[in-house]
């Protein structure tokens, strides 16, 4: 019981560490003077490339980085977190407490406009060469007609395809094998299955179906087939009556599967993936599921960019 008790005050010790240092560093750098200075550094030195905005998984997440009373300060403004290297170039992070289903309300468009202006602002004072934004953002950016590159994607679906290639190689599954995209019809999934052209592919979606057990592909049950899910949080648990232990599971979804959910894929016996990124160093480091790395999204595509994946199950 002590113990315990221990690793409650620590953990709740470093939380307050972790949001009174955000509170800190925002109050004396999250300016656009210091991001003008910084800039003019970066022209002549050329160190820092990228900007990303990142939004937490949900309103608890947010508590991890903001304390309550200024969570309202960092809704649409966003707030300074950090910064993270790949490949000899540093990104700052920038955050939002603003979680998914904020951004499909009809009367935040006009702020999710203002906040992707004050991105670019950001980019434009630290002479970076690109900005991107995290998890669903950009698809809804994209699908309200504030942006209209899409780099995030391509990143992203460039660390799938050679996160797939690995996990076939470690599997030793044949190149040619079914893959079973769940999320095909999605923001990410419509582009991954241009790119796997020639390959027998089998595209799930659950967007505005009543009919899922028509389309997954029974005929192959007992077959190696990759199952590549790019959905959305909780999706996966529906299909698991559906998966068979010669499937082998590739997780792109932020979060990776729970632990409840791992436990019974483990009982049905195909092994799971999950990709997590790709490999950098973060200052704070990202969470969990980016351990030893940086976000497909927040990368730049380079010939040196190594995929990261690990194996959960």
């Amino acid at each position: 019981m002590p113990q315990l008790s221990l690793s409650v005050v620590k953990k709740r010790m470093i939380g307050h560490i972790r949001r009174s240092g955000a509170f800190l560093l925002n109050f004396i750098f999250n300016h656009r003077p210091v991001f003008c200075a910084i800039g003019w550094i970066n022209r002549h030195l050329s160190f820092l490339s990228s900007v990303f905005l990142v939004y937490p998984a949900s309103s608890k997440y947010a508590l991890s980085y903001v304390y309550v009373r200024h969570l309202h300060l960092s809704q649409w403004s966003p707030w300074l977190l950090g910064i993270f290297r790949q490949n000899n170039k540093w990104g700052v992070m920038l955050g939002i407490s603003s979680t998914e289903k904020d951004f499909y309300q009809k009367n935040n468009t006009e702020k999710l406009r203002q906040l992707v202006n004050e991105i670019e602002v950001v980019r434009h004072c630290l002479g970076a060469s690109q900005k991107t934004f995290s998890g669903i953002l950009p698809g809804v950016l994209y699908a309200k007609g504030i942006v209209q590159e899409t780099l995030e994607a391509d990143i992203t679906v460039e660390v799938i395809i050679e996160a797939e290639q690995q996990v076939r190689e470690l599997e030793g599954i044949d190149e040619n094998v079914p893959l079973v995209i769940l999320g095909g019809q999605g923001f990410i999934g419509r582009r991954l299955i241009s790119k796997f052209n020639g390959r027998e592919i089998y595209c799930i979606d659950v967007i505005g179906r009543t009919d899922k057990a028509e389309h997954w592909p029974n005929h192959i049950r007992g077959q190696k087939a990759v199952l590549l899910n790019v959905s959305r949080q909780t999706v996966l648990s529906q299909y698991l009556p559906r998966l068979w232990p010669e499937m082998v599971l590739l997780n792109e979804v932020y979060p990776e599967p729970n632990k409840r959910c791992l436990r019974k894929i483990s009982m049905i016996g195909l092994s799971v993936y999950h990709i997590v990124g790709v490999e950098g160093q973060a200052y704070p480091p990202f969470p969990q599921a980016y351990a030893g790395g940086i976000p497909a999204c927040a990368a730049r595509l380079t010939p040196e960019m190594q995929v990261l994946v690990r194996k959960l199950v």
